[in-house]
């Protein structure tokens, strides 16, 4: 069985705090960036496999938690403003996978739109009536 390598980043957008987003992105292998030409942030991924972090560890004798970056990242982004992370990579070319979520605050509650690439199948059985065979092996 083969790694999956990837790259993840998001969207611009506004951060409540600076000194706090920072000081947790880099707690959870994200890497923040600051706009040259405004006050907006994105977030890449800063570890080894390049995906979105799903579990972080706060020592060595941690176990690890859970860690779903939507949940951790929409306390650090003022209500209402959309971002977009997105994901995408290969293990070998077995597989290519591909995924985007689009969140915002409203009334503090997390909204959540999802994608991923094998919705192409759905699409196109239900456009064409055929099911296409998987892109994988």
């Amino acid at each position: 069985m083969a790694d999956w390598y990837g790259a993840a980043r998001t969207n611009y957008f506004p951060v409540r705090n600076a000194e706090a987003f920072k000081a947790w992105a880099a707690g959870a292998s994200l890497k923040p960036h600051q706009s040259e030409t405004s006050d907006l942030w994105c977030l890449c991924s800063d570890d080894q496999f390049g995906g979105w972090p799903r579990e972080v560890w706060e020592g060595e004798a941690d176990d690890g938690r859970e860690f779903d970056i939507v949940d951790e990242l929409a306390p650090h982004v003022p209500e209402g403003w959309p971002v977009v992370l997105m994901e995408s990579g290969a293990e070998k070319l077995c597989y290519i996978t591909g995924r985007a979520v689009a969140f915002r605050t409203k009334d503090g509650v997390v909204e959540r739109l999802k994608l991923s690439l094998d919705d192409i199948y759905f699409l196109a059985e239900q456009a064409w009536g055929v099911a296409p065979t998987s892109c994988s092996y």
